[in-house]
């Protein structure tokens, strides 16, 4: 078995090796299940193109080695293809990788990759991106883009720019009108955000929750039905002490939504990672289009 792992080497909260070191590690782990691996540590703003360059040659699987970004940039490069995606979760939080039941120890990836165990599953589209977790508009992408300017501006470390960032945010409290088309109808709502998953999700306000299928063949849109800071306040509270607060939010399931919104351009949010669109946005299902390789386990 030949593979390719592309490695985000700056990905989740590791000792920081340096990229020579995280490579090694890597390499031994497969060479202890037998496969030959070529490791990439790219130091390129598009994984995606820096993928279909090298998958040129012929490989057995494309290896993503990092966070859910890195995931995704790298999925978004074999959907549609024959070749399959395995997953070295090495981020922060790592949703893919837990909604695939996929071991987050090095070793134990690596021989799920070994063992060839293929699962096809959805992935989302925004305007032509991939997604194969979800994507926002509104709160989320803001306390993003405040959080990033942050780590430059002042040298600050991720997740206190990220709790400082989402504070500035909440205090502000911007609110977005959008319009929601689906084959259902229409839907027209003020909201602080809208959140579009690949599949249903779990929803639970202080984190993301599971998705009982990665299969299902659906996007699934939550917006909050409240609009004011105290109501903001209490869904948060009932959160923090575990409380349900479904009736909260209110959701779509559709194969395809188009957001309508006043703003020719609006940034959106997809596996964390901040683009500019132009809208409408565009939103589709591409139901089994990736080939990811999972514990036998996983299979539905």
């Amino acid at each position: 078995m030949k593979i390719l792992v592309i490695l985000n080497s700056g990905a989740g909260k590791r000792s920081s090796p340096d990229a020579e070191s995280q490579t090694e590690e890597i390499a031994t782990a497969f060479q202890a299940v037998n496969v030959d691996a070529q490791v990439e540590c790219p130091e390129v703003p598009d994984l995606t193109a820096f993928t279909k360059q090298l998958m040129i040659s012929p490989f057995d699987a494309v290896v993503a080695a990092g966070g859910d970004g890195t995931i995704s940039a790298v999925a978004a490069a074999l959907v549609g293809t024959s070749t399959p995606l395995g997953i070295l979760p090495l981020g922060t939080l790592n949703h893919l990788a837990g909604d695939l039941k996929i071991s987050f120890k090095l070793q134990e990836a690596a021989r799920t990759i070994a063992e060839g165990h293929i699962r096809e599953i959805d992935v989302g589209d925004v305007n032509g991106h991939i997604f194969v977790n979800n994507s926002s508009l509104g709160l989320y992408p803001q306390a993003v883009r405040k959080r990033d300017q942050e780590i430059i501006r002042l040298g600050r470390g991720k997740w206190p720019a990220m709790l400082d960032a989402s504070l500035r945010v909440f205090l502000r409290f911007p609110l977005i009108t959008i319009r929601l088309e689906t084959s259902d109808g229409t839907l027209t709502r003020t909201t602080p955000f809208l959140f579009v998953g690949n599949n249903k999700y779990e929803m639970k306000f202080l984190r993301i929750g599971d998705r009982p299928s990665l299969e299902g063949g659906e996007l699934c849109a939550y917006l909050l039905k409240h609009t004011g800071r105290l109501a903001f306040l209490r869904i948060l509270l009932m959160g923090i002490l575990g409380l349900k607060h479904e009736r909260d939010f209110a959701f779509i399931l559709s194969r395809e939504i188009q957001v309508q919104t006043r703003r020719r351009r609006f940034t959106v949010s997809a596996d964390g990672q901040l683009m500019t669109l132009d809208t409408p946005l565009h939103y589709r299902i591409l139901p089994k289009a990736l080939r990811v390789l999972t514990p036998e386990i996983a299979k539905p």
